[in-house]
């Protein structure tokens, strides 16, 4: 057991040593593959018309709403091949990468899109989007990537199950959003309704988001800070806290677990 042991912590130095070379060579990502030159290229890719975005891969996007479309990417020049851009017959821009690499200088995207209905994200990149202005919009994160974005948006849902973050800032209708992941969402502006659903450890801060009405159930370890101008109604039945700012009138809260809901 004790030789056993000596191996295991030898194995592991040798692990780490492995990456403190790839990371001290600049690299991204373990295991063999071709190596980035460290040379920036960028390429315009000419694509069929899309409304919904899916990243399946690690690569930074930087999204405009509203313009004629264009997609253009840039990383290593040795590595452009590797970035694989194509749309489905649904109109779904699919981001993923071919065969095994490892960049020197990441993946960036730059898109602009006339209208942007739908955003999944199952891999690790970060999003950001600008002039968002749609009747719904749609988040889904099944990875760790994280969007930062604003705008005006009718109706927006927001979808975590991995450890993904979202940051809105903007105006809404409408705002549903469901956390069984450990991710955090934070919401800034003015809404009229929104839903909380919270079944994982991910926190939620919408006490900058002043809303007229707000619904929250939480079964799990998140917590809650939201602003209700006119109605609130809560329930609370695992172990995180829900606080409630702007005094609505309309107060109803349930709790049946070790968190608390109240009134700030």
């Amino acid at each position: 057991m004790r030789r056993f042991g000596m191996l295991t912590v030898v194995l592991f130095v040798v692990i780490f040593c492995l990456g403190q070379v790839s990371l001290a060579d600049g690299f991204f990502g373990f295991g063999k593959g071709e190596r980035g030159s460290g040379d920036p290229a960028t390429e315009e890719r000419d694509l069929e018309s899309f409304s919904e975005i899916r990243l399946e891969g690690s690569a930074d996007l930087s999204i405009a709403v509203g313009g004629e479309q264009s997609v253009t990417v840039t990383t290593d020049d040795n590595l452009l091949d590797n970035i694989v851009t194509e749309v489905t017959r649904r109109g779904i821009l699919v981001i993923s990468s071919e065969g095994s690499y490892r960049t020197r200088l990441g993946v960036q995207i730059e898109i602009t899109v006339p209208h942007l209905e739908e955003l999944r994200i199952s891999g690790s990149g970060d999003v950001e989007i600008e002039d968002l202005a749609e009747e719904q919009f749609e988040i889904r994160i099944s990875g760790s990537g994280d969007v930062a974005m604003e705008g005006e948006i009718g109706s927006l849902e927001i979808s975590i199950n991995g450890s993904g973050n979202v940051d809105f800032d903007g105006t809404a209708q409408e705002i549903d959003v469901s956390v069984s992941g450990s991710g955090d969402v934070d919401l800034r502006g003015e809404a009229v309704e929104m839903e909380i659903t919270i079944n994982g450890s991910g926190d939620v801060d919408a006490r900058r988001m002043i809303t007229q009405r707000v619904e929250v159930d939480l079964s799990g370890s998140g917590d809650v800070r939201v602003h209700a101008t006119d109605y609130f109604d809560g329930a609370s039945y695992g172990s995180g806290d829900i606080d409630v700012y702007g005094d609505p009138e309309d107060f109803t809260r349930y709790e049946d677990g070790s968190g608390d809901i109240r009134k700030r």
